[in-house]
């Protein structure tokens, strides 16, 4: 049957735009690509093969509301500046075992 075969994107609510975009670009690797314009602050930025859309709104985001990523080094990842701080983000790190490298 036709129907949904991936994720293409997850959307997140960002009180500091441009504060969320150096997280996502120099903690955890994301590229920016092309945004359109929707007439409020909004990057749109390359995770893989799938997108995340940073959206700057006042509104608070759901209770619960998460993703998470797939990361091939998280020790490289949580040693980089910025990625211990909690603004705007919290990086949670959950035991796996060893980093792959």
């Amino acid at each position: 049957m036709p129907g949904a075969v991936g994720l293409n994107h997850v959307s997140v609510v960002a009180h500091d735009l441009e504060e969320s975009m150096r997280f996502y670009v120099d903690v955890l690797g994301l590229e920016p690509v092309p945004t359109p314009t929707f007439g409020f602050p909004v990057r749109w930025l390359k995770a893989g093969g799938l997108q995340v859309h940073l959206f700057e709104r006042p509104d608070e985001p759901p209770t619960y509301a998460h993703f998470a990523f797939t990361v091939d080094d998280i020790v490289a990842v949580y040693e980089r500046p910025g990625a211990r701080d909690p603004r705007p983000h919290e990086l949670r790190l959950r035991d796996r075992g060893a980093p792959r490298r």
